[in-house]
């Protein structure tokens, strides 16, 4: 045993070290817990909250993310999951946004000093993981719980509760000590519900009866009224048309057309001005085409195939030739889709890889796509000249079966024998004589190749080549032409050597009239050598060529335009299947997205969240099994339709609110999940959802509803401000001020001048485009979308709902003012506000043309006395009369009441809704 000799000699700081060391082994836990808040409390807390608390306070906890204590900060927000990696500052995404390495940076519109990030680092530096191990960020359930009608809240004032969401929205207010904004004015309201409503302003005549109408429920009255307006249909159809991504043309190389989607944009404003029930709404465009009947052979109602054509509004890209890339790609998009619109919830994420944030495995995602695997897509326009698959569908309203009926014999006519035809038959035979002129001109200095062999074979009365020889030329071109193949080239190839020999030989020995070849000349040779304006031709002036492009394009347009009239269909079908071919094909989970690594098959199934289960859905059938393919849709749409499912109401409710208050209860309407804004008054939309079925999901019925609460009737303005404690207004202490989105705009404008086409439905239109623009109207390939000129002048002036949606080609005056391109689904819209706006309102031709004709209107209506002019102006531009310095000030301008007019239509006060 050793010694251990003399213990040396410690002064007091070191025992009192090792004396301190050997605590805090035995420290328990709570106080290692309590000295990290202290460190946190003293240090980073006070620093978090000067600089980050206007977003991310307890109350507001913008993105899930708040600094409401070491728990929540360490947690971490919604986005970038957990914002502190213990003992590593240069991994936390804490610290990776407060320097820019994730954006946006933060804070928003400033920026951390480098000693204020500094204390952050070394806060995080010296903890470890033991520390924070027990804390764990709340997971968020409350989408997939099926939605309570919970009692209405107690109130203070109860004299404010109109209709029960005004006692879900007071009781907030209340708890905050926050008093409502008085109510709106009738002129206001007015305003502000006819644009709500039908998307254009009340004319004098309208608001001065409803400011006339004296009685208690007035305002409901004129809801109602505008309910029943057939202008309803028309403004609301365009919020679900932003949401579904519907376009007319593909957007891609070519800008391909999709085919007649106008008619799912016609059945989107029937059905909403009828007040279909949003389940059976939600079911026809998911399953339209797909339902079984009770009896034999029973075949879906053809009328189907027109709300699903909802599942053929995305781009579709023809030119990836990658078969099975292509197809995936599609059910990928229409599962992504289906998710997002009816379910709020971002299942796309889920293709990859399991979610991230929300729990849907990747397995539940392939599960849901098994639904869509029975989808056949009849084949759209393309570019290799194989013409398109169609599907007719009678047009249920007869008088304008009638007239798509007398427009479609016209253009028939037209292009069999029309001025167009006749005049470009005339060109083309004019150049044809002139090709012919130059190639026999040009003949005896030339030798001879494979197409004057080819001109030789084409001759009626050709004496050089026999029979045989005719069919194995003609057998070998057309070999070549199917196959491309190099084999089939070479062969065609030794065989037009052989056969220019032979012509050399006949001419050389006179039996034959070596310029008589020319005449075979046809008009294909004439159309291939005008082809491409900027390409120069040795045998045609430029002029020519221009010529014969617009006689051309003309009648491009009338094939066109017989088409859209035709009764077709953009839609889907169902692969038939047994016994006509193979059954729906097994659907995979794919190993990273990618579709050439399937990896275990699975049944078409309900995201388990939602149902706590992975079992197979029990497909629909029909009673005989006469087509065991349909009804995989019609599973799904009854599912997702279903007032069980726990998303579908509350999504729709939210919606319906978002473009009643500015924005939803939950502010990302397509995302409720963990990655999405919580909602502001759960109860309020859970009660909403309960309440939206009970009411036989009639929408109308939901409108009713909060267009009549004293929420919706607040003023923009309130006096007992609430800034401080509710900036963003999330508690609804006042209206939100909102711009007009560009539809409404432009349709005030053309209403304003009294010249608006009020015609409905059919086929879409062709406003005029800025000049310059003549080059992008042009189709940049066959089957290419175009921008064409109107069937008369009054179709450039209707509603903007029915503007034609070219994907690569917005209406510039509409981009301006952020109405999207929708290649995809467009939950809400952005509001910018950008010189470009002001250019297109100030120098644009539609601001400039109606204030002439809006000049006219009120001369017209009011005489040419200049202050009932200005009045008269005030009251149908702006729904108010003018006051007294207004009056004066624009009756003592010298310009015209033009410019008085353009004045008026540039007008904030004519942007913005109050």
């Amino acid at each position: 045993m050793l010694s251990r000799g003399p213990r040396p000699k410690q002064d007091r700081r070191t025992r009192f070290l090792w004396c301190f060391l050997a605590g805090a082994i035995v420290v328990p836990q709570p106080l290692v817990h309590a000295a990290t808040d202290a460190s946190f409390n003293q240090h980073v807390q006070p620093l978090l909250a000067a600089r980050c608390s206007s977003c991310h306070s307890a109350e507001k906890k913008t993105s899930g993310f708040s600094i409401a204590d070491l728990e929540s900060v360490v947690s971490g927000g919604n986005k970038h999951g957990r914002a502190v990696r213990e003992g590593q500052p240069a991994l936390s995404p804490l610290v990776r946004m407060i320097k820019g390495e994730i954006v946006p940076r933060m804070p928003l519109g400033g920026q951390l000093s480098a000693s204020e990030i500094s204390v952050i680092e070394q806060w995080i530096a010296e903890l470890s993981p033991e520390q924070t191990s027990s804390f764990k960020a709340e997971r968020w359930l409350w989408p997939f719980q099926k939605p309570v009608k919970h009692e209405l809240p107690r109130v203070r004032s109860s004299s404010w509760v109109r209709n029960p969401i005004d006692a879900f929205v007071l009781s907030k207010l209340e708890e905050k000590g926050i008093s409502p904004a008085p109510p709106a004015s009738n002129r206001t309201l007015a305003r502000r519900v006819y644009f709500d409503l039908i998307g254009m302003p009340p004319s004098p005549e309208e608001l001065e009866a409803f400011l006339e109408d004296s009685s208690p429920d007035a305002f409901e009255k004129l809801v109602n009224k505008l309910l029943d307006d057939p202008r309803y249909g028309e403004r609301w159809a365009r919020h679900w048309l932003d949401l579904v991504r519907y376009g007319e043309s593909d957007g891609l190389e070519g800008d391909i057309l999709l085919g007649n989607a106008w008619r799912y944009r016609d059945w989107v404003i029937d059905a909403l001005n009828s007040d279909m029930p949003y389940d059976r709404f939600v079911t026809l465009q998911l399953a339209g085409g797909d339902e079984h009947g009770s009896k034999a052979w029973y075949q879906p109602d053809v009328q189907g195939y027109i709300p699903a054509g909802f599942l053929r509004l995305a781009p579709w890209d023809l030119g990836n030739l990658a078969s099975n890339e292509l197809r995936q790609s599609y059910l990928d998009e229409v599962t992504t889709a289906t998710g997002s619109i009816f379910l709020g919830l971002s299942i796309g994420c889920a293709r990859c890889h399991d979610h991230k944030y929300d729990p849907i495995p990747t397995k539940d995602y392939y599960r849901l796509q098994a639904f869509f695997n029975a989808v056949r897509i009849p084949l759209p326009l393309n570019t290799s000249g194989i013409s398109p698959e169609e599907i007719e569908v009678p047009y249920k309203n007869k008088v304008f079966g009638k007239i798509a009926e007398a427009k479609v014999k016209e253009y028939r006519e037209r292009l069999d024998n029309g001025p167009e035809k006749q005049a470009l038959d005339r060109l083309e035979q004019a150049l044809l004589e002139k090709l012919i002129a130059a190639k026999v001109a040009e003949g005896s200095k030339e030798a001879l190749t494979a197409g004057d062999v080819r001109l030789e074979l084409s001759r009626k009365n050709q004496k050089v080549f026999t029979l045989a020889e005719k069919e194995k030329h003609q057998e070998l071109t057309e070999a070549f032409d199917y196959t491309q193949e190099p084999k089939d080239k070479q062969a065609l190839d030794d065989l037009e050597v052989e056969l220019t020999k032979k012509l050399a030989a006949a001419y050389v020995q006179g039996s034959e009239d070596p310029l008589a070849r020319f005449q075979a000349i046809t008009v294909t040779a004439v159309r291939a050598e005008v082809r491409g304006v900027d390409r120069p031709s040795k045998y045609f002036s430029k002029e020519e060529k221009e010529q014969h492009r617009k006689l051309t394009e003309q009648m491009e347009v009338l094939r066109r335009r017989l088409s859209r009239w035709r009764p077709l269909a953009l839609t889907v079908t169902t692969v038939p299947g047994p016994p006509l071919g193979p059954g729906v094909q097994a659907t995979h989970v794919l190993k990273g997205g990618d579709h050439q690594q399937p990896g275990e098959p699975v049944e078409p199934g309900f995201p388990s969240a939602i149902t706590g289960n992975l079992l197979p859905a029990a497909l629909e059938v029909d009673r005989f099994r006469q087509f065991p393919t349909r009804g995989r849709r019609m599973t799904l749409a009854k599912w997702i339709a279903s007032p069980d499912n726990p998303l579908t109401a509350r999504v729709m409710a939210n919606r319906i609110w978002q473009h009643h208050f500015g924005k939803g209860i939950v502010a990302t309407p397509s995302d409720f999940g963990t990655n999405g804004e919580r909602p502001t008054h759960p109860e309020l939309l859970d009660w909403l959802a309960v309440r939206f079925c009970e009411e036989n999901w009639s929408i109308k019925a939901m409108h009713r509803l909060m267009l009549t609460s004293n929420t919706y009737r607040q003023s923009a303005e309130n006096p007992a401000t609430a800034m401080a404690a509710d900036p963003e207004n999330r508690l609804l202490w006042r209206f939100d001020r909102r711009r007009l989105e560009a539809e409404a705009i432009r349709d005030s404008l053309l209403c304003f001048s009294g010249r608006m086409n009020s015609e409905r439905g059919g086929p879409s239109v062709f406003p005029p485009l800025p000049d310059g623009m003549d080059d992008l109207t042009r189709a940049s390939r066959p089957g290419g979308s175009m921008w064409e000129p109107n069937e008369n002048d009054e179709d450039a002036r209707r509603r903007s709902i029915y503007i034609f949606q070219r994907r690569s080609l917005p209406l510039p005056m509409m981009a301006s003012f952020d109405a999207p391109v929708f290649n995809e689904s467009c939950e809400r819209r952005s509001i910018t506000t950008t010189p470009l706006q002001a250019l297109s309102m100030l120098n644009g031709s539609l601001v400039n043309e109606e204030a002439v004709f809006l000049a006219a209107r009120v001369r017209k209506e009011v005489g040419p006395e200049k202050s009932a002019q200005i009045s008269r102006l005030f009251d149908i531009v702006l729904n108010r009369p003018p006051d007294v310095e207004e009056l004066r000030r624009f009756s003592q301008f010298a310009g015209s009441l033009d410019a008085i007019c353009r004045v008026l239509l540039n007008s904030n006060e004519l942007f913005y809704l109050d």
